[in-house]
């Protein structure tokens, strides 16, 4: 089930997954190296908690936020 907001910019799909639409744009190398940076900082800080979630579900999420990281830095990589 697809639900469409009123922005048309977010799509809903089922209760966990929300699809954001992206407008073609360039970034500048500065952009660029900032996004790369706030990437590496998030993987190292996931890593590093990577063990000590309390329950299963929230190591899931965070091994889900890791596979992610490496899906934007290879969209994004040069």
């Amino acid at each position: 089930m697809v639900i469409r907001c009123a922005s048309d910019n977010i799509n809903v799909i089922n209760k966990n997954i929300a699809m954001l639409k992206l407008n073609v744009h360039s970034l500048t190398n500065t952009e660029h190296n900032v996004l790369m940076v706030a990437l590496d900082h998030m993987e190292e800080h996931l890593n590093d908690i990577r063990g000590d979630m309390d329950c299963y579900e929230d190591e899931l999420t965070n091994m889900q936020r890791l596979v992610d990281i490496k899906s934007l830095q290879g969209l994004f990589k040069l």
